[in-house]
């Protein structure tokens, strides 16, 4: 689909496809009348949780960097 999309785009902007629109047409006449929304009853029940924290140590890896002699500043 994404193909056929990008082939038509591709025609119509080197000019070889021309789409010449007569009629524009338009939208339907719609009515709305009455109507209520819903009665809903909704009920959440949200479950007790126990949240703790703990204290760790992580080591983690020391990283050098040495700049080369071309690089930039």
């Amino acid at each position: 689909m994404l193909l056929l999309i990008a082939v038509v785009v591709g025609l119509w902007f080197f000019g070889i496809l021309n789409i010449n629109v007569n009629d524009t047409g338009e939208l339907p006449n719609v009515t709305i009348e009455g109507g209520r929304a819903p009665d809903v009853d909704v009920d959440i029940q949200v479950p007790d949780l126990d949240v703790t924290t703990e204290e760790r140590t992580v080591t983690v890896p020391q990283v050098e960097v040495n700049p080369s002699e071309n690089s930039r500043e």
